[in-house]
């Protein structure tokens, strides 16, 4: 069911789907709203203020036993024209965020929802922060570009759900999953649920359902479906636990479109936490003096930076190891998700002496590059080292367009080889929503009765997310604000 909505095309519904029939006869012994959320992270918190502010009687469900799951892991919101810019004496303008939003995402925001949030994220953060999100201002660059991201700075004891949840009029129910959607006539008019520890699931009935149930990346056979390329790497996640694609299965019976389920996050800059058994990611922090090397050895791309799965896309098969060598291979450090923290108020560092003491099998270290390439198998390592090494004294342009400086040049020891791996971060795709967080059908036709938002419905409302964008958090608010909104006022009066 999972892959079946994702293989979905555009002007096809599933077969298996009968958005049509009636799920579930009104008995009358349902409990009633008129909002159900289902989700309480950013885009489900949103909804519910929304919703509720709009005089509806909200429901919010979480299935996970505390309230905000998708709280953990967001540090930034991108807004434009905000009034922190203002605080912090940074000029911007909707026309020029408008055009940068192209060369970041690589669609024009004109073409589809980008441009409504575009306009409104600076209402967005405002309306957050009056919630209690502790929005500080954007770093200012030192060149002519426009820091858009906007730090989000918890006290260190701070309680982050509640605080965001603090004087909402609406009922939250933890530890509840839905299973499905209550049908009449082709409208949705509820889910089934089932609380944690019950024998059965129960009916909840609504005048609308907005979904903010998160992503798909935990779905490795969701992920193959839409991203045939991802499913031969050895994948790290750097998403929650909670991206397991549970609304899919819904959408499904519903007979929902999708919008670019292939657009998917997907970053460079990351070793396997050796503290999980899983493929859980700890993400390396800066550095600047490295080279990428594939199985062989070899520089294979411009490796100025990390962070880019275009750097995968590009690789010979195999392992992918970046190398560096001196101070730089001594100050290394790395960090976890924040969904992964033991504690959201201690930030976690760790560097690469824990992870050789954890017994990380992505971790070499020698003192001589003669050594290191014995134990990685690396086997042309000392022979590119030494190139790259001379292009750097001689301030070369290489051929995949790097500019190699003097600075560049790595020495030892010690010497360290890093096997990184490519990390699941976002969908930027999902389910087909138009401008206002209502669910489409592939034919362009609302769904009556549900609404997506956040990271389920791709980010933006009406698409435009493209490749992807930093900051993305603020348009799970903004989709969020919007489907609470349009559901109170459509949801049908009892």
């Amino acid at each position: 069911m999972l892959v079946l909505f994702l293989a979905c095309t555009a002007g096809s519904t599933p077969a298996s789907s009968t958005p049509d029939a009636d799920t579930a006869p009104d008995t009358g012994a349902a409990e009633r709203f008129d909002v159900i959320v289902v989700g309480s992270g950013p885009a489900g918190i949103a909804a519910a203020w929304a919703a509720s502010e709009a005089g509806a009687e909200v429901l919010l469900l979480e299935r996970a036993d505390f309230g905000g799951p998708g709280l953990r892991h967001a540090g930034l919101l991108y807004g434009a024209v905000t009034p922190w810019h203002e605080e912090a004496g940074v000029v911007d303008t909707l026309a020029a965020a408008t055009a940068d939003w192209a060369g970041t995402t690589g669609v024009d925001p004109a073409d589809n929802g980008a441009a409504a949030y575009i306009a409104a994220s600076a209402a967005t953060l405002e309306r957050a922060a009056a919630h209690g999100l502790p929005l500080f201002p954007p770093t200012p660059t030192d060149n002519d570009t426009i820091n858009r991201l906007h730090p989000v700075a918890w006290p260190p004891d701070a309680d982050r759900f509640a605080t965001l949840t603090a004087g909402l009029d609406a009922e939250l129910r933890l530890g509840t999953e839905v299973t499905g959607p209550l049908l009449e006539a082709g409208r949705v008019v509820g889910v089934t649920a089932r609380t944690a520890g019950a024998a059965a699931d129960h009916e909840l009935r609504a005048g609308a359902v907005i979904l903010a149930t998160g992503g798909f990346l935990r779905q490795l056979d969701a992920v193959a479906e839409v991203r045939p390329d991802l499913a031969a790497l050895d994948l790290l996640f750097e998403t929650s636990p909670y991206s397991e694609g549970l609304a899919l299965p819904f959408l499904v019976q519903v007979g929902a479109g999708r919008e670019q389920p292939e657009q998917i996050g997907t970053y460079f800059h990351s070793v396997r936490d050796p503290r999980f058994e899983g493929a859980e990611a700890l993400v390396l922090n800066h550095t600047e003096t490295f080279i990428l090397v594939g199985g062989d050895g070899v520089r294979f791309a411009d490796d100025t930076m990390l962070g880019d799965y275009s750097t995968v896309a590009e690789a010979p098969a195999g392992d992918i190891w970046l190398v560096t060598g001196g101070q730089v291979a001594t100050d290394l450090t790395f960090s976890p998700p924040g969904y992964n923290l033991a504690d959201l108020a201690v930030p976690e560092t760790y560097t690469v002496a824990d992870l050789a003491a954890w017994g990380s099998p992505d971790v070499a270290q020698a003192d001589e590059l003669t050594e290191l390439a014995e134990l990685t198998g690396l086997t042309a390592l000392p022979a590119t080292v030494d190139a790259f090494n001379q292009m750097a004294a001689d301030t070369t342009v290489d051929a995949f367009g790097r500019l190699i400086e003097p600075r560049a040049a790595l020495t030892g020891p010690p010497w360290l080889a890093l096997r990184l791996r490519a990390g699941l971060a976002k969908n930027f795709g999902g389910v087909r929503t138009d401008l206002a967080s209502r669910v489409l059908t592939p034919q362009g036709e609302a769904v009556p009765g549900l609404y997506a938002a956040g990271e389920v419905a791709g980010m933006v409302p009406g698409g435009g997310s493209g490749a992807g964008f930093n900051g993305s958090a603020s348009a799970c608010w903004y989709g969020g604000f919007v489907a609470g909104e349009t559901a109170a006022a459509e949801a049908p009066a009892e």
